[in-house]
């Protein structure tokens, strides 16, 4: 045979074993066989030149046909559905489909808002209606009959809340809400009327190593809490105590503890 293995036919394999066979034996028959076999088989295209998708756009269209939504589509038939968004088919095989209905619909939100009478009721019981009227716009709407927030910090509450303290830096990080309203509502002097700054307990000979302003809040900067700034660095947040810095401090602060 004149022409190259890889182009001989089945008939002309058959009749090369056999005169191997005969020739050689079964086993040197079987080898050389192999061996065409593997020169005759075509190696896989990489790259460009890779096998085509069994997916053609005419059959993601039919697989498409089958089904009147997306997420069907989607469920149903992934390879086609991941077949067609790779190759930007999606909205011309979809168009048919219909869009699905919402969920939540505003006449839904609203009955499910009608069961609380706060926010944060409507937000804890039924977090989903609650997120849909937050993406929707409308929560004023649909909250419109609930109670509004009221003050949780009279002034009272909070001299109660302060007399739970010592110090001043202790009432900030021990009730940090009530601090804050206090804050607000220019009380702070008030209702702290009654303690003592904690650098007064510092020995004499330790008061003397008390930093400047600027190395305090240089070093309350490197913190994210009033409580991790207390523990790292005492003397520098006994200092911002007893100088009203605390609140600067604060401000300056990779994550401030605020909650």
């Amino acid at each position: 045979m004149s022409k190259p293995i890889s182009e001989w036919t089945e008939e002309e394999i058959q009749a090369d074993f056999k005169k191997w066979r005969d020739s050689a034996g079964p086993q040197a028959a079987r080898l050389r066989l192999a061996a065409i076999r593997n020169l005759q088989r075509q190696p896989t295209p990489k790259g460009p030149v890779a096998r085509q998708s069994k997916w053609t756009e005419k059959k993601i269209q039919i697989e498409a046909s089958k089904y009147k939504y997306r997420a069907n589509f989607n469920k149903e038939a992934p390879r086609a559905y991941d077949a067609a968004r790779r190759r930007g088919l999606l909205d011309k095989v979809c168009s048919h489909m219909t869009p699905p209905p919402p969920k939540w619909t505003e006449e839904k939100i609203q009955e499910e808002a009608n069961k609380y009478k706060r926010r944060v009721d409507f937000e804890k019981g039924s977090p989903r209606a609650y997120d849909a009227a937050y993406k929707r716009r409308l929560l004023d709407k649909v909250c419109g009959h609930m109670t509004p927030k009221r003050r949780v910090w009279t002034e009272e509450k909070i001299q109660t809340e302060a007399n739970k303290y010592k110090y001043r830096g202790d009432f900030l990080i021990g009730s940090p809400s009530a601090y804050n309203a206090a804050r607000r509502w220019g009380l702070l002097d008030k209702v702290c009327a009654y303690m003592e700054p904690k650098w007064a307990k510092i020995p004499n000979t330790e008061l003397a190593l008390l930093p400047d302003r600027d190395q305090c809040l240089l070093n309350a900067s490197r913190c994210r809490s009033l409580s991790g700034f207390k523990e790292t660095y005492p003397y520098n947040f006994n200092y911002a105590e007893a100088h009203g810095l605390l609140d600067e401090c604060e401000k300056r602060m990779i994550n401030p503890d605020n909650k």
